[in-house]
Parts: structure tokens; C-alpha cells; sequence
């Protein structure tokens, strides 16, 4: 076996403990973006708990992330509060207020905290996630890029603005 099998299966078993199971991406194209990575995915319902968080989801994470966040070495859970500020033009639409809305509560699952999504006329979102870093300036750090990456990608709203209004250290026993 080679060191990083070996370490992959030390952490499946990790994992299997938390009730956690552990994915790797099932690509074959070594120029694929999400080639060799993985995923922790709640082995109860099935919610991807820790992946690329810049999509809403899917494969995307190192084994060095993946240890990371089982052993909850050098990273801290912290609750985000953002508002996230699109451009005035063009207008945000119904649908894509849900898209964003829907991958952002699927950005985790009931493990860390359910994320929260609320509207305003503007068309301007408060958005509440979980986010880890080794300090609140790096949980909101990731938060803005998690928040900017969903509108994008998931949503194809243009973002003017993340401003990160809130962050407060989660207990370890919060989430999990």
C-alpha cells in the first residue's frame, strides 16, 4: 500500500466512527478539476458535510482538509453572518434567488448548523453558514469566497459586495 492509501483508509475509518463516510471522486481524467479529491458525506441522509463549498458541493477537498476537519486540528468552526450586496444590474430574478438559496442550505448538513438565506427588496442577501478557519479574519475570509463562488457559479448572480456582519467561534459540541 502506498502512504496515501494507507492515510485514505485511516480516515475512512475516522470518519466511520463520526458517522461520516468518506467519497472519493469517482473521475478518471487526470485534467479534471475535481480529479483525486473528496468528500464527507453524512452516512445518514446522505448530505455532503464537508466538499467543495465554492459549488454547493461535489468532491473538491485534499486529504489534508479532509484530516483536518475529523480531527479538528488547527481549524474552529465559526457561525457566519454575511450580507451579500449584487450588482443593481441586471436584476437578481426569482429563480435565481432559489438556486442560490438551495445551494447555499445544502452547503452543509444538520452536523455543523443549518445554513439561512433571507431576501430583502433590494435584492441584497443575508446569509448565515458555518464556516472553519483558524481564526474569525479566515472563517470570514472563506465565507466571502463561499458566498461569491454560490451567486456565481450556482446562480449567475454578479456580486458587488460580501460584507461579513457577524462571526462567532462555534462550540466544539455544536457541531459535532
Amino acid at each position: 500500500m502506498t502512504p496515501d492509501k494507507t492515510r485514505e483508509t485511516r480516515l475512512r475509518r475516522l470518519a466511520s466512527r463520526q458517522g461520516l463516510r468518506l467519497q472519493k471522486s469517482p473521475r478518471r481524467d487526470p485534467h479534471a478539476w475535481d480529479f483525486g479529491t473528496y468528500q464527507l458525506v453524512d452516512d445518514r441522509d446522505g448530505w455532503a458535510v464537508l466538499a467543495n463549498r465554492q459549488i454547493g458541493g461535489g468532491y473538491g477537498m485534499s486529504l489534508d482538509d479532509i484530516e483536518e476537519w475529523l480531527t479538528r486540528e488547527a481549524t474552529r468552526m465559526y457561525k457566519i453572518t454575511a450580507l451579500m450586496k449584487p450588482r443593481p444590474y441586471p436584476p437578481v430574478t426569482a429563480e435565481q434567488r432559489q438556486r442560490f438559496t438551495d445551494a447555499i442550505h445544502h452547503l452543509h448538513s444538520n452536523v455543523v448548523m443549518q445554513p439561512t438565506v433571507t431576501w430583502d427588496e433590494p435584492g441584497q442577501a443575508l446569509v448565515t453558514l458555518a464556516c472553519g478557519g483558524e481564526d474569525t479574519s479566515s472563517a470570514a475570509d472563506r465565507a466571502k469566497t463561499i458566498i461569491d463562488g454560490n451567486a456565481a457559479k450556482v446562480a449567475h448572480i454578479y456580486v458587488r459586495e460580501v460584507e461579513v456582519i457577524n462571526a462567532v467561534a462555534l462550540e466544539s459540541a455544536a457541531w459535532g
